[in-house]
């Protein structure tokens, strides 16, 4: 009885282990084919080659034919919105017609105002610091700058507040540079705003013209070169530029509750 016992436990044991390794080889062989089938899919349709570059690059349209004999071509994307935007046919090295270029300007949330110049801080129509950068789209076919608005939300959270007075010490001589605080671009004109810092950057370049090591007059003379550029009191010479406020601050001298 012992014997059979003995027999009939090693040929459970034997029949458990083929049924592991069989197992374990079937899941091996599962993986080898799921891996493969995932490199054939990466090679055939998502990694972008010179083969599938027009099927992907779905801008591209195939039944338009250039039938123009001349066109410029270039790399410089300031050249191709030059040239895009006088009139002339530019075309890409891959030897595509550029239909579109794409600009910048600014958009106005305020009065709903478009405008193409860059370096200004306030709106050219209503004159509030609300301007956001936006998308321009030209098109030479329809003769029109397409801007894409986008959807914000306009928060007027701390637009209206109270302006609290300054408290100037007797020792602070600078009161007038404590008041170059804006709201809109018209304060500029009011109370000597405009005369004061064309002042300053006047003191600001005279003040730098000395010291500065490519001068004719200061060729020689390298002392000077590392220092930095002082006005006649002894102070640093620093371009300041009014304080651009949007949204109030705290006010010192409210009543506490």
């Amino acid at each position: 009885m012992k014997c059979i016992i003995y027999m009939d436990f090693s040929r459970m044991l034997r029949g458990t282990i083929n049924n592991i390794v069989e197992n374990f080889l079937r899941k091996k062989k599962k993986k080898k084919k799921n891996d493969n089938s995932d490199d054939n899919n990466d090679e055939g349709g998502d990694w972008i080659n010179l083969n599938n570059f027009d099927k992907i690059n779905l801008n591209i349209n195939k039944d338009e034919t250039f039938k123009e004999t001349v066109a410029c071509i270039t790399t410089d994307y300031a050249m191709q919105n030059v040239l895009y935007q006088i009139g002339l046919n530019v075309i890409t090295i891959d030897g595509y017609k550029i239909n579109s270029i794409k600009l910048w300007g600014y958009f106005c949330t305020s009065c709903y105002f478009f405008m193409r110049t860059n370096n200004l801080l306030f709106c050219s129509k209503c004159g509030n610091n609300n301007l956001r950068k936006v998308n321009v789209h030209v098109d030479n076919d329809s003769k029109k700058l397409i801007v894409k608005i986008p959807h914000i939300r306009v928060n007027i959270k701390n637009t209206i507040f109270s302006i609290p007075k300054k408290k100037y010490h007797n020792n602070n001589k600078n009161k007038f540079e404590d008041k170059l605080q804006i709201f809109r671009e018209d304060e500029l004109l009011i109370g000597g705003r405009k005369q004061f810092i064309s002042h300053q950057k006047k003191l600001y370049e005279s003040q730098k013209n000395i010291n500065d090591p490519f001068n004719d007059d200061n060729f020689y003379d390298t002392s000077n070169c590392f220092i930095r550029t002082k006005l006649k009191s002894g102070k640093v010479a620093v371009l300041k530029n009014p304080k651009i406020l949007v949204g109030g601050k705290k006010n010192v001298h409210r009543r506490k509750k």
